[in-house]
């Protein structure tokens, strides 16, 4: 008889990363997927489960972390515009924050591991706003942001604590829309970060609990609403680009196929592994370097665009992320290079009638 299938638990089965990573999954010998999905969904290959339901839904959620070996939770609301972000901050909360907790308070219950895959915008929250950044920065650093979080916390312990309950039919964002009514979030602060800092398990409480803070993820099953994707589709149309990252002077891409084998590794990895881990690239780039970047790509591709950067800024001013755990414990030492992750990805736009992933 043979080994028994390693079985993979995934919620945000269906968003950028997730759909990726349950096709990549699907390759690999002795694992089985089971597939959180709010709609009925299909995947490639025989191996993939679908459960119905939301980070809500008490029954598919359990049902999922109960039958799962290792949870990937990957279920998350992504930014747009910080104006936008205010305007939607409940449904950050719930589904970053909230929605996240329940996964986590589930994984306890089920003595499960848990892979939660965050974000390296959970900087942003430092006292310091420049340097290289490691795992053991103190967050949040701004004393009025650090009162509102611990103020958060509890209250989002309590609202898991009844969501848990049997039989309970708590409705944890009406309590949330009460609470921030009452305690609004900092000003000084973006949605997003905060969001997703609440909802990183706390240390300790999860068994064998792993959090992935990732850089910008690109290449292939991202949207042309994401930076790098936005810029090739223009590349490829032939329009004319102003490479703009924002408040941001570097940025840290993180290749698609490098994300997936860090999940896999976290996932399989020995309990002695760090609690938290950056998924970033060890070479940041600044707009000046995307646009060098980018032409060369046009001159290859036969594009006529016109590249240029909005602005020039010193690297040093600007934020990067130490990735030695990431080398270390998850064996990721010499992630994809830019140049070459923006080929894959191009060639992945250019695939015709059909695109299709190739790990």
């Amino acid at each position: 008889m043979g080994e028994k299938a390693l079985v993979l638990g995934v919620t945000g089965a269906t968003g950028a990363i997730g759909k990726a990573l349950v096709e990549f999954l699907a390759t690999k010998p002795g694992i089985k997927i089971l597939a959180l999905v709010r709609r009925q969904a299909r995947f490639a290959g025989g191996n993939t489960q679908t459960i119905l339901g939301d980070l809500f839904d008490r029954a598919a959620l359990g049902q999922l972390v109960s039958q799962s070996d290792v949870v990937i939770h990957l279920a998350a609301r992504n930014p747009q515009t910080n104006e936008q972000d205010r305007k939607d901050q409940l449904s950050f909360f719930g589904t970053n924050s909230v929605g996240a907790m329940n996964v986590a308070a589930l994984a306890v219950q089920h003595q499960k591991r848990l892979i939660h895959i965050s974000s390296v915008a959970v900087y942003e929250l430092s006292l310091r706003r420049f340097g290289t950044f490691d795992e053991q920065e103190q967050l949040p650093g701004r004393p009025e942001t650090k009162e509102w979080v611990q103020k958060a916390e509890v209250f989002l312990a309590q609202v898991a604590a009844a969501w848990m309950k049997e039989g309970s039919r708590s409705d944890p964002r009406g309590e949330l829309s009460q609470f921030m009514g009452s305690s609004p979030p900092p000003e000084n602060e973006r949605i997003y970060p905060l969001s997703k800092f609440l909802g990183e398990p706390q240390t300790g409480i999860v068994p064998e609990g792993v959090i992935l803070r990732l850089s910008d993820v690109y290449g292939p099953g991202h949207e042309s609403r994401d930076i790098v994707q936005g810029y090739l589709s223009a590349l490829l149309g032939g329009e004319e680009m102003v490479i703009d990252f924002g408040l941001r002077g570097l940025v840290s891409f993180i290749y698609m196929r490098d994300v997936l084998e860090t999940i896999l590794a976290a996932a399989t990895a020995a309990p002695s592994i760090p609690r938290i881990i950056n998924v970033a690239s060890p070479v940041p780039v600044g707009e000046a370097g995307l646009k060098d970047c980018l032409k060369k790509i046009g001159r290859e591709a036969g594009s006529h665009s016109a590249i240029r950067a909005g602005r020039t800024s010193p690297a040093e001013d600007f934020s990067s992320f130490d990735v030695e755990k990431m080398k270390q414990h998850l064996g990721l030492k010499e992630p994809m290079l830019l140049l070459e992750g923006l080929r894959q990805t191009l060639r992945y736009l250019q695939l015709t009638p059909e695109r299709k992933y190739h790990f």
